[in-house]
């Protein structure tokens, strides 16, 4: 059995060059889809910001501030 040594030299150039350019477009790729996908509307407030949202749906009547403020102390909500 002959072993070429210009084969194996060829075949290891192309693995590196694959796994190389594999690389290069996984990243390109991360890059691409960062910069198309939205702003993540659900990620925590940053500095001095509170995120609130209305937990109110249930109620008929409307509450009076001090209620809500006195809810807001107690549960965060």
């Amino acid at each position: 059995m002959i072993i070429s040594l210009r084969k194996w030299m060829e075949r290891i150039q192309f693995l590196l060059l694959f796994v190389c350019l594999t690389y290069v477009f996984s990243h390109v790729y991360g890059w691409v889809q960062d910069w198309l996908d939205p702003m993540d509307t659900y990620r925590v407030p940053e500095g001095a910001a509170v995120k609130a949202f209305s937990t109110d749906a249930g109620w008929t009547e409307p509450r009076h501030p001090l209620e809500r403020l006195k809810q807001f102390y107690l549960t965060g909500e």
